[in-house]
């Protein structure tokens, strides 16, 4: 069975552990994800079935994809390529493991859902994309036009339902964010993408895995970098604790912490 995953870089360094291991039915979508609509847009742009990213923003799909596309000379090309090499990549795979871990949307355009970082990114490199746009490389996008949006909890659970029919209902492992000790803010956020990941996966009949869960175990200080104080990044044990719920999913194994 081949599995392919979404999410940020604490899914992909657990993707990372488990083709090291000898894996090699697995892969990691080469873009960073947040937020369900994100999601959706890539999947439906990347399988081909529809051109639901104008050429000109590509370099808006990640944070990476920005950076190295200001920062490294043919980037833009690379990505074309990598389009390609993507068509029907739906067909090619039997289960997704994907990653929500925020749940406001950044919109351009209205109808464009930028990487999470873009208000920030497009500032550090605005004059980097002003001469890729005025070679007519790049559509440049002003931060300022990046619009962050609240969504209500019943629309992020329909685009969870959209994602697992635009994938052929195939099996979907739902990932969330992690809760740990951290201000109330971000707990809240936390806690609430927590419940709400985990209610779109039971209504779109896939499966839920809550990281926490990790956190519990190891303790947050060994669970995270920095001591326990990164609240964004696992520290090395965690991966592996992460990569081993992932790889018994991914071979149709039980595991107590995914429901």
């Amino acid at each position: 069975m081949k599995t392919i995953g979404f999410g940020t870089g604490r899914i992909g360094e657990a993707f990372d552990e488990i083709k090291n291991n000898g894996d090699t039915a697995i892969s990691f979508f080469p873009h960073h994800m947040h937020y369900p609509s994100q999601v959706l847009q890539a999947i439906k742009h990347y399988n081909g079935a529809e051109e639901t990213i104008p050429p000109g923003l590509l370099y808006l799909i990640s944070e990476a994809s920005l950076v190295n596309s200001a920062t490294r000379p043919g980037y833009l090309k690379h990505h074309k390529n990598e389009v390609k090499e993507y068509a029907g990549f739906i067909d090619k795979h039997d289960r997704f493991v994907i990653e929500i871990s925020e749940l406001d949307e950044l919109t351009y355009d209205e109808h464009f859902y930028t990487e999470y970082f873009a208000t920030k990114d497009l500032r550090t490199y605005q004059s980097h994309l002003e001469l890729l746009s005025s070679y007519g490389q790049i559509e440049i996008v002003r931060p300022f036009e990046v619009i962050e949006r609240r969504i209500p909890d019943s629309y992020l659970i329909s685009v969870m339902s959209e994602i697992s029919r635009v994938l052929d209902e195939k099996p979907i492992l739902w990932v969330s964010h992690f809760d740990a000790s951290a201000p109330e803010e971000v707990r809240n956020a936390r806690r609430r993408c927590i419940d709400v990941v985990k209610r779109g996966a039971k209504t779109s009949g896939g499966s839920f895995f809550d990281p926490t869960n990790v956190i519990f175990k190891l303790g947050q200080s060994a669970a995270l970098k920095d001591d326990g104080r990164d609240l964004s990044h696992y520290s090395a044990m965690a991966t592996s604790c992460v990569a081993e719920v992932l790889e018994c999913w991914t071979k149709g194994q039980n595991h107590p912490w995914i429901v």
